[in-house]
């Protein structure tokens, strides 16, 4: 009992003290400009972050699904597809459901799977860019005169550099 009535009677004496109360003062508002300070150059980046991150995500989602259900994909084909897209969405500048509709085409009509659809996909997205060019619609209709004159795989990736580098 004699503790506490030392102890009010230390906050008497310390409440008492203007100088005590400018520097309490103080010291909540450095609090408050550091709370200020650490939501704007820490808690928003992060959330940003986060939020981009949710989008590329849900991005590459939409193609990669689109890709999965037009061609049948199912268990491990279907995971080392997604790590395929990826790669492949990665480096170009297309959103993916557009890299979805060439990677469908090269599947479909160029009779290339894997790893030679992936380089034949990026070698169409780069053509129609170059040219201008609706990317799904290039890839449609170079497979479609691939298949008419038989170019095998190999001969197709040559024929595109040659293309590539025509335009």
């Amino acid at each position: 009992m004699p503790n506490a009535h030392l102890g009010t009677l230390w906050v008497d004496i310390i409440a008492r003290d203007s100088t005590f109360l400018q520097q309490m003062t103080k010291v909540g508002s450095k609090m408050t400009a550091l709370g200020v300070a650490m939501t704007k150059n820490v808690t928003l980046p992060i959330a940003a972050a986060g939020a981009i991150g949710y989008k590329a995500a849900s991005e590459i989602g939409k193609g990669y699904m689109l890709v999965a259900r037009q061609l049948g994909y199912t268990g491990k084909a279907l995971k080392k597809l997604q790590v395929r897209f990826r790669k492949v969405w990665r480096n170009v500048p297309e959103d993916s459901e557009v890299v979805a509709g060439v990677l469908i085409n090269i599947e479909q009509r160029f009779d290339a799977t894997g790893k030679a659809a992936d380089r034949m996909t990026k070698k169409v997205l780069d053509f129609a860019r170059i040219m201008g060019a609706d990317s799904v619609a290039v890839s449609r209709e170079l497979g479609m005169w691939f298949q008419q004159n038989s170019v095998k795989v190999k001969k197709q990736v040559e024929m595109m550099d040659k293309l590539t580098y025509a335009a």
